[in-house]
């Protein structure tokens, strides 16, 4: 790396050489366990509450830009009727933590099994506040593997601070199934790689819907969206988000 000219360092040589070295330490990911993901994500995840449905949402950046199912906000006009609970780090929520949606930026829903359901939203804060986020993964680049090993945040139920943990069984077009159990509550969720990148978006499928297309199938079956149309409606959108 380092050269002599006439006995004399070549600084230009050393700085290019330096910039070499920090853009390969970007593309170096770190690894997490599963309990070190739960440690440094819960508080980046949230439920979402309207005083009858319930499902699960995640911010990608620290001022509140959100991400969950478009069908858990429903389409509605009201939006400061949906309560955004965010997790504490030991995966529960005090009453100091509760903010309401604010505006929606983008959403795509397709009322059929395989098709689009997202939204991205804003929760509405004061401008002091901040809050944990994810990044979001580039799946263009680092493609969903089937044998992935994958994990899921989320609320089924309404119960705070779920973990479940699984890998990826099938791909078929943006429809991932995934073995880590989700349940409703778990709708809008995020699915996350051992980067703690999200991949996915779980959804949920009742078993009267899955028999409906796989016939004299009972079985539970576990959904996510792939997370990459999102990501280039957000690069379409311009806004910033983590993993950008």
């Amino acid at each position: 790396i380092l050269r002599k000219w006439g006995g004399k360092l070549d600084y230009n040589c050393l700085i290019d050489s330096l910039e070499v070295f920090k853009s390969y330490l970007k593309r170096v990911k770190k690894e997490y366990t599963f309990e070190e993901l739960f440690t440094k994500y819960a508080q980046a995840t949230f439920l979402l509450y309207d005083g009858g449905g319930i499902g699960t949402g995640f911010f990608i950046n620290s001022d509140g830009l959100a991400i969950s199912n478009a069908h858990v906000l429903n389409h509605r006009s009201d939006l400061s009727t949906v309560k955004v609970y965010v997790w504490d780090s030991k995966g529960e929520v005090a009453e100091h933590r509760i903010w309401t949606v604010d505006k929606i930026l983008k959403e795509r829903y397709v009322g059929e099994i395989g098709k689009d359901d997202w939204v991205i939203f804003q929760i509405r804060k004061t401008e002091s506040e901040k809050f944990i986020y994810y990044n979001i993964g580039d799946i263009s680049k680092d493609p969903i593997r089937q044998g992935q090993e994958i994990a899921v945040l989320g609320n089924p139920k309404g119960k705070n601070g779920n973990f479940t943990n699984g890998t990826v069984n099938n791909i078929e077009g943006n429809l991932v199934t995934i073995s880590a159990d989700i349940n409703l509550g778990n709708s809008g969720g995020p699915v996350i790689n051992k980067f703690g990148e999200v991949i996915g978006i779980a959804t949920w499928i009742n078993n009267q819907v899955v028999s409906a297309v796989y016939e004299n199938d009972f079985s539970k079956h576990n959904y996510a969206f792939n997370i990459q149309p999102v990501r280039e409606v957000l690069n379409e959108i311009g806004v910033f988000y983590g993993g950008k």
